[in-house]
């Protein structure tokens, strides 16, 4: 049974782990945290259900970029670097809740984010459309994987590299449609996100009430908000006194602010350019 099942995890680890699956990473969390500690007090734990959690826990870890801290292949292997390390019943348990808590941490985390949408899959779209529709997407990929690594550890930064998501997609589609990126373009971006939209046949300072109109106006007002973000709670510029108050969710809701600018624009690249070709 326990051979069939690991065949089953070999196969399985690949792409983003979903709710169902980090629930299941954090109760096997909690065997493997009863198995070590029994092994490491003489209590009696299964070889092979360490290798099969062990297995398990370590394929989901690999998908959320997470790194084990179970790397002995067996249990025997644990049970003599605990008892060399920690001469005491005590400081073994100890041990083991203190190596497990950050895995567990970094878990409920992703699933936290699993259940509000997952945003990693987010920035993969932005990546993606990038490559079909531009011929050097390079500038837009770069700050695609800066917002990846900021964005859970340093929401402020990942707020700043939102907006260089947006300069980058500004001016990748002003070299597709043949236009100039002006001097002044570089101290306004407000300048340079207009630039981009008037280039894809779409109106920077819209009139009336139509729905056309009000999708222009989003679009102005998403570019708008995500710069004044970034110079009030971005690391774009130093301020007098450090940012405060600056959370998770924050960084989240103008990363997608961005990412939604940015795949509206090339989205429009891409129609523009299909219906030239047919």
């Amino acid at each position: 049974m326990w051979e069939d099942d690991d065949e089953i995890v070999s196969i399985k680890g690949e792409g983003p782990p979903d709710v169902e699956e980090l629930e299941e990473g954090l109760d096997q969390l909690d065997v493997m945290l009863g198995v070590l500690a029994a092994a490491a007090t003489d209590e009696g734990a299964s070889a092979d259900s360490y290798r099969h959690v062990r297995r398990k826990l370590n394929s989901l870890l690999e998908r959320v970029e997470v790194r084990t801290p179970f790397p002995w292949p067996s249990l025997d292997q644990w049970v003599a670097f605990a008892k060399a390390q920690y001469s005491g019943y005590k400081r073994r348990r100890e041990h083991v809740a203190q190596m497990i808590e950050p895995v567990r941490t970094a878990l409920q985390e992703r699933l936290k984010e699993a259940e509000q949408g997952h945003l990693p899959d987010e920035v993969d779209e932005l990546r993606e459309l990038a490559e079909d529709v531009l011929e050097d997407p390079s500038a837009i990929v770069v700050e695609l994987g800066r917002v990846r690594q900021l964005l859970r550890t340093d929401p402020s930064a990942a707020i700043g590299k939102s907006k260089n998501m947006i300069e980058a997609t500004a001016k990748a589609v002003l070299v597709a449609c043949g236009k100039p990126i002006e001097e002044n373009y570089k101290k306004s971006m407000v300048k340079l996100a207009n630039a981009a939209v008037e280039a894809l046949g779409l109106n920077p300072n819209p009139h009336g009430d139509s729905a056309e109109a009000e999708v222009d106006r989003l679009l102005k007002q998403m570019a708008s908000s995500v710069t004044v973000l970034r110079n009030k709670i971005g690391d774009g510029h130093a301020t007098e006194t450090a940012v405060n108050g600056v959370e998770l969710r924050h960084g989240r809701l103008v990363v997608r602010t961005a990412l939604a600018w940015c795949l509206f624009m090339l989205d429009t690249l891409r129609d523009i350019q299909e219906a030239a070709r047919r």
